[in-house]
């Protein structure tokens, strides 16, 4: 999971960065892949091995900052990841059976790979 938020002034973003101890401050930008910005924009970036555990607890640190709309925003985005996670891990996982029987090839990584390929290939 990552935490990013976006800011027209970087020095708002560094006494964040310095206030949490982590992530980086990238930026300022004017164009990004998905739209063209009228002021520089910068970005702070937290990519959380941990996950939503790891995003909740910056979070929490600065709950009692946050003003009643970045409340809201922050609790809709971790009950909207939290809710994505939960239901994915709770769809069964079809995975096509290969036999490696019928390869006449050595079993190394890429004749698995190979044989991955045509059993996907066969169920499409």
């Amino acid at each position: 999971m990552t935490l990013t938020i976006g800011q027209i002034d970087p020095q708002v973003l560094h006494r964040f960065q310095k206030a949490v101890g982590i992530g980086k401050v990238y930026g300022p930008w004017t164009k990004t892949r998905t739209r063209t910005h009228k002021l520089p924009m910068t970005v702070y970036r937290y990519n959380a091995n941990g996950g939503w555990a790891e995003v909740q607890a910056v979070v929490a640190m600065l709950w009692f900052k946050l003003s009643p709309v970045k409340r809201a925003q922050a609790a809709e985005a971790l009950t909207r990841y939290y809710r994505i996670r939960h239901e994915r891990a709770q769809e069964p996982v079809e995975r096509p059976a290969v036999s490696h029987a019928a390869c006449d090839h050595p079993r190394t990584r890429a004749a698995r790979n190979h044989c991955r390929r045509d059993s996907l290939a066969r169920l499409a």
